[in-house]
């Protein structure tokens, strides 16, 4: 397997969205190539940063209402006119 087609299932990989034979084909490129390595590596830290909580931010709770409002207070566009 190459690295190119490699990257090109990692994503999938790490999905755990592959067949058997894939997961098995990538296993062993990743045995035997350390720059392959480090990329998937990266790629699971991002993957697990993103999993913090401290990332996330509940918006408020009037949000929804603010933009509906807004929503309204917006011209209708004309979908015949060219911008």
């Amino acid at each position: 397997m190459s690295c190119q087609k490699e990257r090109a299932l990692l994503q999938s990989y790490l999905d755990g969205e592959l067949d058997e034979l894939h997961v098995l084909e990538i296993e062993r490129h990743l045995d035997q190539c350390l720059e392959c390595q480090l990329d998937y590596y990266s790629q699971r830290t991002l993957r697990s940063s993103f999993r913090d909580p401290s990332l996330y931010h509940h918006a408020p709770a009037d949000f929804k209402e603010r933009i509906r409002l807004s929503l309204q207070k917006e011209p209708a566009l004309d979908p015949d006119q060219s911008q």
